[in-house]
């Protein structure tokens, strides 16, 4: 449940509310002149849920824990390729040193998409779990402590975990005494247990938005904070470019035939918008020139179906061909099945056809992520996905776009690779935005991923329960938002 680690932790930083760096259980920070340490003034007065100080040896040890070999996610590889040491300076301050210049370094110690920034416990992890990873690993995952607004109370797992508020935090007090948060995969389910009050709060898809709000409850969204697109996944494989959809001309092609504006519309009910930064990235992302990149979207993702079977006929199909489109379900993102159907329906109009293989991805990741260049699974086929997007601009090459260090790996480019190298390692925001804005024009224009939509994250709430909230910019998730929440009715709501 990625929400519930953020009610009961701090970080180093944070994200405000405007997607800005700000400060965390750092109260402030300064980078070296050779951009290799950056240097953390901790805040006085945080404490423990069990009452111990927190310090900078606990800023420390939860670093190296992130980057130690037993800690096998992404966020702890990023760490290790970004971080070559911490040392304490004193007991308020901490060092980081750096593998080279790492511009976006704040992003990653910030609640986003890592938890490299949050801040354990290290005298409770050694003394009450041991001095294993794997017994500091298991205490936390029966009893954890941290530091936030939030203490843990109790979990059931895989089904629920419960917390109740502190009388007092530094960042802010919650007015809310408990959250429990549930989780239920059956929307139909979510949706009856909100009706019938035994939730008060649940996540739902556009098309239930309407009828919920005529039920009475309130819908609240959070605008450009995720996306769909259609990746051909793999496509400098030396098996898809023998392929019609290894060529770059085909590829555009596709995306001119896909009616974008009817897929909002219709299965997005309204709560999207037309792309204007490329995939994983929004308006939010930092070194993003949004202006340049709405002007490319503009003419780049139109409808126009005569050039689409002009581009087919000029590459050698126009009579069209046949590919795989794969779908399958993503949590927290609305109606990929149906998008496909209706990609597909495009597609057909201009002589394509998509004969759509339902999967579930798991099944579906390891021929998407990190392909292997000799499987020919999907060689030459598409896949609709769907993700959150991302506050850093390197965080978002190294997840859909690049090779090196990356996951998708969406395209094989060594110039693109020294842009990407160029722009993480420069500490100019004007050199910055130029070096992503070339790094991100090679890679629109090998149209491998074809963005359909911004979407929105839409919930709905009980109204008598749930007063007004302060939600990130373009992110998805509430973990931050639970201490923000009003008692309606209560002195200072609105």
């Amino acid at each position: 449940m990625r929400v519930a680690k953020y009610l009961m932790w701090d970080s180093l930083l944070e994200i405000g509310l405007n997607s800005e760096i700000a400060p965390g259980v750092a109260e402030s920070w300064e980078l070296s002149p050779d951009g290799r340490t950056w240097t953390f003034n901790i805040r006085h007065g945080i404490t423990f849920h069990n009452g111990e100080e927190l310090a900078a040896d606990d800023v420390k040890f939860s670093l190296d824990r992130m980057m130690a070999p037993e800690a096998a996610t992404g966020d702890s590889t990023l760490a290790r390729e970004q971080i070559d040491n911490v040392a304490v300076v004193d007991a308020d301050t901490v060092a980081i040193h750096t593998k080279g210049v790492q511009s976006g370094l704040p992003y990653l110690l910030s609640p986003h998409q890592s938890v490299i920034g949050i801040v354990m416990p290290k005298d409770y992890l050694l003394n009450e779990g041991g001095p294993t990873f794997e017994q500091q690993r298991e205490l936390m995952e029966r009893a954890p402590i941290g530091s936030g607004p939030f203490r843990f109370v109790s979990r059931r797992a895989g089904d629920a975990v419960s917390f109740e508020s502190l009388d007092h935090h530094w960042r802010h007090t919650p007015a809310i005494k408990r959250v429990e948060i549930l989780r239920v995969s059956e929307e139909a389910t979510q949706v009856s247990m909100l009706q019938s009050g035994e939730v008060d709060v649940i996540t739902v898809s556009p098309d239930q938005a309407a009828p919920l709000k005529a039920a009475g409850m309130e819908i609240r969204t959070v605008e450009n904070s995720g996306e769909i697109g259609m990746f051909f996944p793999g496509s400098w494989r030396e098996a898809s470019r023998t392929e019609p959809a290894g060529n770059p001309d085909v590829r555009r092609a596709l995306s001119l035939a896909i009616n974008r504006q009817e897929i909002i519309d219709s299965v997005l009910a309204g709560y999207a918008d037309l792309k204007t930064t490329p995939f994983n990235t929004s308006p939010a992302t930092e070194s993003i020139d949004e202006g340049y990149f709405r002007d490319w979207a503009a003419q780049a993702n139109a409808y126009d179906p005569e050039q689409a079977r002009e581009l087919l006929t000029n590459a050698g199909y126009p009579n069209g061909f046949e590919l795989q489109l794969f779908s399958y379900a993503r949590p927290g993102v609305p109606g990929l099945s149906q998008i496909a159907e209706i990609v597909a329906a495009q597609w057909a109009q201009v002589g394509v056809t998509a004969n759509i293989v339902p999967t579930d991805y798991n099944s579906y990741r390891p021929h998407f992520v990190n392909i292997d260049p000799g499987d020919t699974f999907n060689a030459g086929d598409a896949n609709i996905h769907g993700a959150a997007t991302r506050f850093d601009v390197i965080g978002a090459f190294a997840a859909y776009v690049r090779e090196e260090g990356g996951a998708v790996q969406s395209v094989k480019d060594p110039e693109l690779e020294a842009l990407v190298d160029r722009a993480a390692a420069t500490l100019d925001e004007g050199e910055r935005r130029n070096l992503v804005q070339q790094a991100y024009q090679r890679f629109l224009d090998t149209w491998t991923v074809l963005e359909i939509a911004s979407t929105d994250a839409v919930f709905a709430v009980n109204p008598e329960t749930v007063g007004p909230w302060s939600t990130i910019r373009a992110y998805p998730f509430l973990g931050r938002t639970f201490e923000t929440i009003q008692v309606p009715g209560a002195p200072g709501s609105s």
